[in-house]
Parts: structure tokens; C-alpha cells; sequence
């Protein structure tokens, strides 16, 4: 936060009593009861002096805190991007073929488990002589809960509707997402000024794109002749669906968005993979924390491949990995992988595999 109060004690105290003096004559001698009541002053003072700071602070989006945040957002036609409800595409399949159509209507609910519930949008046919129709569905609550239920795992039908033998998820739940978060909030308030024309400017795009959907988290714009090309990542370091891509395509390509001369390409990121191969000691001096080093050391690795994969273009660096292990305790650290590789603007670094971690004892 801007300090714009410093509010030194000391020096204020010295302050009022050299005024009191001044303007009476006198001289307060550490006893007297006048010197001690404006000592006890003080307090307050320093108080009123934070509460200052805080409220001025409350003023400028690089540190205003909720609800004053949303205010300054608010003014400049920056809103907080609400939960969004996940999507999948339902196929709902006959046993037979008949020589009629079957009609599917809309708000039939279907489920994974029993807890994650999704209900079609929209009504649908299965037109004869066809044995089944996509449809897409909905989750009945918004949020990223129901993201990321692979196809085939959707099959159970809640509501029956005639003729219907069976339903399956053909695609990967995807596009739920929560209310956007504080910070990121910050972030789009920030870049709003680079919003007020058509997305030309770097920063214009990444505006518009991180406002087409809060679950984006990291955005990178490289152009080519006539060509914007935008990679985005979700703020969890996993590949956007193409719903997601698709929602930013829509977003980006609006007439009051969009250059004229410009084409816009929405991607998702290629991957880059690496392993991780390391072997780690503890000192003597901390044997006797042996036990807590080792578990530290594995929840240290965790860390830096959710660091490792939270942004587009961050090159893999053992340094950085063998920083993570040694700050958790480790005496030494041997990186056998991964190697240093660069990582380009439009590809995230992921693991492949699981980590394998040798502890070599005490040394």
C-alpha cells in the first residue's frame, strides 16, 4: 500500500510538546500531568493516521481492497466476471430405429454420480430411422466442479423419456468456471485503458481476452502478417477446452473488438515435456528431522510443477527445481532432469509422468 501518512510517534510527540511550549512559555518536564496527557493523545492519533492511509489507499485499483475495488471497476465499465456453468455434448440413443420422431425436452437432467448434474439446453430429436442425437447439456450449478468428466462417464438418464435406452457424454465436461478472483479483477481494471479502443495493442487483447472467460489465467499475443495469433492457458496451468477457446474466439472477433485489418486466431498452447529425475540428501545436524525434510521435499516438487506450468513460456530451469528442494530442507540435490529448454510465447511446460525422487540419506 502508498504510505502517504508516515506517521512517526516519536517525532510527533516531540512536535506537540515543542508547540505547547512555544505557546505557553513553559517548559513539561517528563512528570508533568500536561506532558502526559498529550502523550496519551498518541494513540489515537496514530490510529486516525492508518485509517487515512487506508481510505487514500481505497482510491487506486493497484491497492484498493473489496468492496472499493469493485467501485473504481464499476466506474470504468469493468465488471467482475461471474461463474460460468459447464458444458458437455449428451448423445441420447434408441434401441431400435422407429419410423417416427422421438422428441427430447428441454431440462432433462442426466449425471455422472448421483452428485454432478446437467440438464439439456435446449429440446432435441432423434428424427426417424436414426438410432440417437447430440445435445448439448448444462451443469445445474455454475462453477468448475463439474469440469473434466471424460467421455463416457456421464451415462446415467435422471428424468425418463420415452424410448430413450441410453445416454453418454461424448466430449469432456468443460467451460464451469467460479466468480473471478480479486486479483484478477485487479489485473482487467488495470489494463481497462488499453480497452477503450479496438483490440490493436498487446495489452488491448489481453483485456479482451481475459474478459471473454475468468478461468483464463495466463495470455500471450504474437502477430504475424495481417495475423494476431492469442495462446491461452487456464489460471490452473491446464489446456483450455474448446468451449473456452471458442468463447474467446466470439469475444475477439466482436465489431467494436477487433480491427478490421486484423485476423484473430485463438489457440490452446503446445506442450513442452519434461521429466524429473533428482537424488537428495539431509545433513547431519538435521537428522533428527529427517521424516518432515522428506515430506517437505516431495510437497516442494509439487510446487514447482504447478509453478512450472502456470504460465506460457517459462523455460525449464533445474536451477529453479533445485531451489525448490534446497529451501525445503535438503542438504544436497542432484538433478539428473530436467535439462535447461526454452520454452516458446505459444507452448507451456508440462511433466510427463510421475517425479522420481531417490533420498540418499544422511550425509
Amino acid at each position: 500500500m502508498y504510505d502517504f501518512i508516515k506517521f512517526d510517534e516519536s517525532a510527533v510527540l516531540e512536535e506537540a510538546i515543542a508547540k505547547y511550549e512555544e505557546a505557553t512559555k513553559t517548559t513539561l518536564y517528563a512528570g508533568d500531568e500536561r506532558r502526559i496527557l498529550i502523550n496519551s493523545f498518541m494513540y489515537p492519533a496514530k490510529l486516525i493516521a492508518e485509517k487515512a492511509n487506508y481510505l487514500a489507499n481505497q482510491y487506486f485499483a493497484q491497492t484498493a481492497e473489496m468492496p472499493f475495488l469493485q467501485y473504481i471497476g464499476e466506474g470504468r465499465n469493468v465488471y467482475i466476471l461471474q461463474a460460468e456453468k459447464s458444458l458437455v455434448t449428451m448423445r441420447f440413443r434408441i434401441a431400435a430405429l422407429q419410423t417416427f420422431d422421438i422428441a427430447i425436452p428441454a431440462g432433462i437432467r442426466v449425471t455422472p454420480d448421483g452428485i454432478h448434474y446437467y440438464a439439456t439446453q435446449n429440446a432435441g430429436i432423434i428424427i426417424q430411422n436414426s438410432l440417437y442425437t447430440d445435445i448439448i447439456c448444462e451443469a445445474t450449478v455454475a462453477g468448475k466442479g463439474h469440469n473434466g468428466f471424460i467421455a463416457g462417464t456421464i451415462n446415467t438418464l435422471v428424468d425418463n423419456v420415452l424410448y430413450i435406452s441410453n445416454v453418454t457424454n461424448i466430449d469432456t465436461s468443460s467451460g464451469g468456471s467460479e466468480t473471478e478472483d480479486t486479483e484478477s479483477y485487479r489485473e482487467r481494471i488495470l489494463l481497462k485503458p488499453f480497452g477503450y479502443n479496438t483490440a490493436g495493442a498487446e495489452e488491448a487483447y489481453i483485456y479482451h481476452t481475459k474478459s471473454a472467460d475468468s478461468s483464463i489465467g495466463s495470455v500471450t499475443v504474437t502477430t504475424e502478417p495481417a495475423t494476431v495469433i492469442i495462446t491461452i492457458l487456464n489460471k490452473d496451468g491446464t489446456i483450455p477446452s474448446d468451449l473456452v477457446v471458442d468463447r474467446v474466439q466470439n469475444a475477439l472477433n466482436g465489431k467494436e473488438v477487433r480491427p478490421l485489418t486484423d485476423n484473430v486466431i485463438i489457440q490452446k498452447p503446445t506442450t513442452v515435456s519434461y521429466d524429473i529425475n533428482i537424488n537428495f540428501t539431509v545433513s547431519e545436524e538435521d537428522r533428527s528431522n529427517e521424516n518432515s525434510i522428506k515430506t517437505n521435499v516431495e510437497a516442494a516438487i509439487k510446487a514447482y510443477v504447478i509453478y512450472q506450468s502456470s504460465e506460457l513460456g517459462k523455460a525449464i530451469n533445474p536451477d529453479v527445481l533445485r531451489k525448490y528442494i534446497l529451501n525445503a530442507g535438503a542438504y544436497t540435490c542432484t538433478i539428473n532432469s530436467p535439462s535447461y529448454i526454452a520454452v516458446n510465447k505459444q507452448s507451456i511446460a508440462q511433466i510427463s509422468g510421475e517425479p522420481e525422487v531417490t533420498y540418499t540419506g544422511i550425509v
